[in-house]
């Protein structure tokens, strides 16, 4: 049995995230800006008492910006303690990738560093990218939005 996942797009490119760190979809709304964040965090969304910060996807990779739009979504996902928002074009489904779907010998995909890849999978005619939530959240600037 395989593990589950969302997946999502920005831009063309399909891209995944296990299921058990996704808390909440929620559509892009109510995020507000804080002074002084990293570039690729767009502001904080408060969630039923929780405040927490959203990450611009597109920032984070270093893809060309796109018009934000209806189907634009937030990921809700949880790692370890802390709670994030991705921001993303918009959630396509869910599904399930056995491990011997994935190819886990990536250095560099798309222009994307390595460490934010955990491995790339098959589906149809396409590719998707398996994301590390702990590299997305933690390499860099680590995000530290005051509570």
């Amino acid at each position: 049995m395989g593990n589950r996942y969302v997946l999502f797009s920005l831009g063309k490119v399909k891209y995944a995230l296990k299921l058990e760190n996704v808390v909440q979809i929620l559509r892009y709304e109510n995020v507000m800006e804080v002074p002084k964040a990293p570039k690729f965090v767009i502001g904080v969304i408060n969630l039923r008492g929780e405040v927490f910060p959203v990450i611009n996807m597109w920032e984070r990779f270093g893809l060309p910006a796109e018009e934000l739009t209806k189907k634009n979504r937030i990921i809700v996902v949880r790692y370890e303690d802390r709670t994030f928002g991705l921001l993303v074009k918009e959630v396509k489904e869910i599904t399930e990738l056995e491990e011997e779907e994935i190819e886990r010998e990536v250095t560099s995909v798309y222009g994307l560093r390595g460490c934010f890849i955990e491995g790339i999978a098959k589906m149809g005619e396409g590719l998707i990218i398996i994301l590390n939530i702990k590299e997305i959240i933690e390499s860099d600037e680590d995000i530290h939005i005051a509570k």
